[in-house]
């Protein structure tokens, strides 16, 4: 005589409690970094930091003064080529994201992720005050000037990014140009 034996698989509540702990383990393994205010601030920093060294990048490679421009309050950067044939010397907003191709302008306000990060930007100049602070102009040797004096060398720039209790620093030394993150 031979015996029956009845199909044994599992049942909803064994199928329930494996995916709750599947669930589980992914939560605590992939925390999510979108909510963090640290990794919000992290990468405006970025963001900002790569226009300007791309600016000053092309200004070195093409010998031709380049530039950056910062609204702290539209949270925008925008990399520009300088025409020094006016006075004072117009944007020429015509350069390219090496990467994606596109005009080089970073537009942090529609990211919701990085639009409550506040910008203030501190600049010193030797022998003067700069008029349009917010024009940084990279010479063919990567020295930092005065965007609308290309005569007025910058000493240093100091831009501070915050959000919430995470700050964030952005120095640029003016006779090299270069930038410094902490």
């Amino acid at each position: 005589m031979m015996k029956t034996h009845a199909y044994e698989g599992l049942s909803l509540l064994d199928t329930i409690i494996v995916v709750s702990i599947i669930a589980l383990i992914a939560v605590l393994a992939f925390p999510s970094f979108t909510s963090s205010g640290k990794y919000q601030l992290k990468l405006v920093t970025q963001q900002i930091v790569s226009a300007i060294r791309f600016a000053r990048n092309e200004a070195i490679r093409t010998g031709q003064p380049h530039g950056f421009f910062l609204a702290p309050s539209q949270l925008e950067t925008k990399v520009y080529r300088a025409d020094l044939g006016t006075n004072p010397p117009t944007p020429i907003y015509d350069v390219y994201h090496p990467i994606d191709k596109s005009l080089y302008a970073v537009n942090l306000s529609n990211n919701p992720n990085t639009r409550l990060v506040t910008i203030t930007a501190v600049s010193n100049y030797h022998g003067g005050a700069c008029t349009s602070p917010n024009y940084t102009l990279f010479s063919k040797n990567g020295a930092a000037y005065c965007g609308d004096l290309p005569n007025l060398h910058m000493s240093q720039s100091t831009i501070t990014l915050n959000l919430n209790d995470e700050i964030s620093t952005v120095t640029i030394y003016g006779a090299t140009g270069r930038t410094k993150v902490q």
